[in-house]
């Protein structure tokens, strides 16, 4: 696992169907560290998740489930994805506990509608959280069908 800025961790997971590899991403935060989308990890990397402790699990769509069952395992989190989604995810036996729902929250995120992304939610944070993305600082940072965004 490596930082990708302070407090963000990334590991990445090299898929041979696709031929590139998908990463998984660690948020901590004082109130119960976040993964998202997290991908098979190594036995290093599992055990730093442990390690840092993981409080839930956010999917941003349904073909994103891929390690979140080992993760919930290992480290008791819970896991939630949209309702939109939630089907799908437990028909590749996903394991889930709630659904993101418009106006809710998922510790420190916040869910908000995308108008224009088929209703999708947003995941937004206070000004502090940043994301830096192929070296640009930037206020968004995609991640499928939701988007971590910095508020204010």
């Amino acid at each position: 696992m490596r930082d990708i800025v302070s407090d963000i961790l990334t590991w990445p997971w090299f898929s041979e169907p696709h031929g590139y590899n998908f990463n998984g991403h660690l948020v901590r935060d004082p109130g119960g560290n976040i993964c998202i989308d997290p991908v098979e990890p190594t036995d290093d990397d599992m055990d730093a998740l442990v390690g840092e402790g993981v409080a839930w699990i956010i999917l941003t769509n349904r073909n994103h489930s891929r390690a979140a069952n080992r993760v919930r395992a290992g480290t008791g989190a819970r896991t939630v994805i949209h309702a939109d989604d939630a089907d799908h995810a437990r028909n590749q036996e996903t394991e889930l506990d709630d659904a993101l729902q418009v106006g809710g929250t998922v510790g420190p995120l916040g869910v908000v509608a995308l108008s224009d992304s088929k209703s999708l939610p947003q995941c937004t944070r206070p000004s502090s959280f940043m994301w830096m993305c192929c070296g640009v600082t930037d206020s968004t940072f995609s991640l499928s069908r939701a988007s971590l965004t910095r508020l204010g």
